[in-house]
């Protein structure tokens, strides 16, 4: 569970900067309007996975996901909601992103309802446990942290993409991942993500199948996930899209249900 709440929250993330190789120019300023594209923009929107894996029961899920910014110490408040299963039904997943770029993570307990603070031994665990969206998210200390190149140009869905690539050099070489990213340069959107170990062998994948124009801004339509090691496919469809004004800052305080 605590895999695909984080999977469902790193889905609307906004990407952090990061300075590119041989063409920085271009690279710092198309990842700046990447990482800008939905900042100071309240949305909410509706979630479902549908997860197969070889050997195990596939799953359905459904979530509603708030987002709201303020210009205060917390810049933006997630609130994720469990619509489905029904057993999950009152489950309540929070995070607060402060303005130093730290967060933190909470959620409600089942059945009991009882709210309790996620530790980052906890992050550790979820990311080896499965595919963890928050793998491609970028942040400013990723600047320090890895080597970064623009690689080449791709077509996506019709679309010219701009690819780029990231290296942790600060990773045990027998640990090292790439991170290969497509971009879509003229609507600012990330297309497809490839992560790689440390021979070159392609380990997940995640890619945008559909994308939606509401309101006049490209959103996120249908997303796919394929985890090899594991044989584990996730589809996940977003609807519902609203970027009306949230006017309930309480929501985003964390509470027992």
């Amino acid at each position: 569970m605590k895999t695909n709440l984080l999977l469902v929250i790193c889905i609307v993330a906004n990407f952090g900067m990061i300075w590119g190789g041989e063409d920085s120019t271009n690279s710092v300023q198309l990842l700046t309007n990447v990482m800008k594209r939905m900042e100071n923009i309240d949305l909410s929107y509706v979630i479902e996975m549908e997860q197969s894996q070889i050997g195990k029961p596939d799953t359905h899920r459904k979530f509603l996901t708030r987002v709201g910014w303020s210009e205060g110490n917390i810049r933006q408040s997630i609130r994720i909601d469990y619509l489905l299963p029904s057993e999950m039904k009152g489950v309540v997943f929070w995070e607060h992103r402060f303005s130093d770029q730290s967060r933190k993570r909470w959620r409600t307990l089942p059945v009991t309802g009882k709210l309790k603070e996620f530790k980052k031994s906890v992050y550790k665990t979820i990311k080896k446990s499965g595919f963890d969206f928050s793998e491609l998210e970028l942040t400013p200390q990723m600047i320090e942290d890895q080597n970064h190149l623009v690689v080449g140009l791709d077509s996506l869905l019709g679309r010219e993409m701009v690819i780029i690539e990231l290296q942790d050099t600060t990773s045990r070489p027998k640990n090292r991942e790439t991170k290969r990213l497509w971009i879509d340069p003229e609507r600012f959107l990330i297309m497809r993500v490839v992560i790689l170990d440390n021979r070159d062998r392609e380990i997940k994948t995640a890619e945008c199948t559909e994308v939606k124009e509401i309101d006049g801004k490209f959103v996120y339509g249908t997303v796919e996930v394929h985890q090899r090691k594991k044989r584990q496919d996730i589809v996940i469809n977003i609807t519902d899209y609203s970027f009306t004004k949230i006017h309930e800052p309480e929501i985003f305080t964390p509470t027992n249900q």
